[in-house]
Parts: structure tokens; sequence; C-alpha cells
């Protein structure tokens, strides 16, 4: 969710004073020798080798363990007009389904559990795993991780090693557990959870740009106040991130061709005897979604916001050797200016 900091901040390499030169070799066609002049600029102010920037990386995991059976029927969809992400499986003779998406108009991550028998689960918050060839960087960057739980709460802190201007001291998170009908009870740093017709968490986080002090407090209160209720989380994102999206449509053949019903695997076996217009379609929307998911302060990184491990690639960069400018190139075409301001 943040740049995690393990490395000292460095000024920009004086590039300006070389800059006409720059344009005159790329003028004349001469890129290679262009190029280089930003490397022998950072040699001689004393960079030394490549210096990657802080990675991008998760803050916690949200873990939710259910009874174990048969699994069959299994389904992943996404709604790129909402972002609402869904999995819907049968399992011992009943339909279970997960849906969760990240509320632009509210900042919480929503998650609902519902399905047509009662809802046995065990709810924690939990570090991200860590690879053992991880174990030393991630060290060298987090200072302490800690999980707690109590009546209708989970809570989770972590704090950097480091702190340097304009970067956070660590981030704190809290999440609020609602019930339609069974009960919960904690058991350490889980909430368990029996018999519920439906299970529905909010999560909420913030990063401690000020202070090491906890804002769980903070955090705990804006969660208590007011009627969480899924659905009108999903209206308020569908005004906020499905008008955004709504503001475009590409259409390449008939509305109602039989290719808009495929799921994505059937989409890409398709793909590879011949393209046809709705997948085109689907690749357009999927992409938009992407960058609207991805587009908030800053605009998307290479990753965008799905990282998922301590050590993206390229550091999970803001790199503008195309990949930025790819990323925010469709901004006006798609009827969005205001996001070009990230």
């Amino acid at each position: 969710l943040n740049h995690m900091p393990v490395r000292l901040p460095l000024p920009p390499i004086d590039q300006a004073s070389r800059l006409q030169e720059i344009r005159a070799l790329i003028a004349a066609g001469r890129y290679d020798e262009a190029a280089a002049i930003p490397v022998a600029q950072s040699m001689a102010e004393g960079y030394g080798e490549k210096h990657w920037i802080d990675p991008f990386v998760p803050l916690c995991n949200l873990r939710v363990l259910t009874e174990a059976g048969n699994v069959s029927d299994y389904v992943r969809m996404v709604d790129f007009e909402t972002g609402e992400a869904k999995v819907q499986w049968q399992q011992n003779g009943a339909l279970y389904q997960r849906s969760l998406f990240v509320s632009r108009a509210d900042s919480v991550v929503v998650l609902r559990l519902h399905g047509d028998a009662p809802l046995n689960v065990e709810l924690f918050l939990r570090q991200h795993p860590i690879a053992w060839d991880q174990y030393e960087f991630v060290g060298s960057g987090i200072k302490s991780a800690k999980a707690g739980a109590a009546a209708g709460s989970l809570t989770y802190s972590t704090r950097f090693v480091h702190h340097y201007e304009g970067i956070p001291y660590g981030f704190d998170a809290a999440a609020r557990i609602l019930l339609k009908g069974g009960s919960m009870q904690t058991s350490g740093e889980r909430i368990i959870v029996e018999g519920a017709e439906e299970i529905l968490v909010v999560m909420k986080l913030a990063a401690l740009m000020d202070t090491e002090a906890s804002l769980l407090p903070l955090l705990q209160d804006a969660l208590a106040v007011g009627n969480w209720a899924y659905d009108d989380l999903l209206a308020a994102q569908r005004a906020t991130h499905g008008e955004l999206f709504s503001r475009v449509r590409l259409q390449l053949g008939e509305e109602d061709a039989p290719e808009a019903g495929l799921q994505s695997e059937a989409f890409v076996q398709r793909a590879r005897k011949g393209s046809n217009g709705a997948i085109i379609e689907k690749q357009f929307d999927a992409a938009r979604y992407n960058i609207l998911s991805s587009t908030g302060i800053n605009p998307p990184s290479l990753q965008g916001v799905w990282s998922g491990t301590w050590t993206p690639p390229w550091s999970s960069g803001f790199t503008h050797d195309g990949n930025v400018e790819v990323a925010v190139s469709h901004l006006l075409s798609a009827n969005t200016p205001e996001l070009m301001e990230a």
C-alpha cells in the first residue's frame, strides 16, 4: 500500500545543465549517445551503480478461514464499472459468495460474505507472507508488525525502520465486523463468527505522517459511526468509480453478440484463433478499470495497486521511459481529464 523506506533518498542529478545537448542528440537521431548522458552525469555526481527506489509493498493480509468441504462450480467475476470482485462456489450443497471492492467514495475496503447456509468463519489480519530470500530485505525496512482483535474489530499496525521527510513512520489499519444473524467472539488476534447469514467487513487504514503515535483509536471511531450497509457503499462506489468508467464506451460489433457473455478463459482461447470485436471491447474495459483503480494522489506505478509481494519487479516504480506515459495516455480520450492531476 505504500513504498517501504529502505534506501536513503537522493536528490536528482543535474540533468538540466545538459538538456540542450540531450535534445540536440535526439534531434540528430543519436539516441544511444543522448541516453548515455544521464548515466555519465550520475557517475560524475557519485551515484555509482543503479539505485532502486523503495518498493511498493502490502500493509497486511485479511485472512478469511471457512469450514472445509467439497468445493465445486467455482467462479470468479469482476464488474469493471464498480470495481467489485466476486467469487462464488458450491460447497456441501450450498451456494456461497464473497464480494469485495475498495470504495473511492468512502476510502474503505469492503468485503461481504454470504451463502445459502449459515457461515462459520475465522477472520484476522496478518503480515503478508515473507519468502526465505526476502527476510533480510524486509527486516531492513519493517521495524514492527502487530495484529489485534477486540469486540467486533480487527487491528493491525506496522512501523518502518527508517523515516525520511515525506515518508510515513508506518501504517495503522482497523476493520469493523458486522453480522446479520449469528454470533461472534474474540480469540486472541482473531474474530470467530458462528451461524451468520451475512458477514460485512469494513476496513480503513491511515499513514502516520507526523508521528509514530497510533491512529487506531481514530480509525475505530470513524468505523463505529454510521450504519454501514453493503448496498449503500456499492451505490456510492457506482456514483464515483462507476461515473468515471461510464464516460466512454467502445462497441466494435453487435451489442448482443454471442461472444459478449463468454468467460475470460474462453475469450483467450478464441483469440488464439483470431481476434474479434468482443475481446477488444473487453480489453478496453479491463484496461480502463485497471487505470482508474490505480489513479489517485499519484498516477499508476508499474504494477498499479496490485503487488502482493515484498519485492515487486522494478521495485514497482514510476518509470518515465514509457510506462507512466502509456498508463495515462488514455485519460483524455476516456473523458477523465481530472485524473491527469495525479
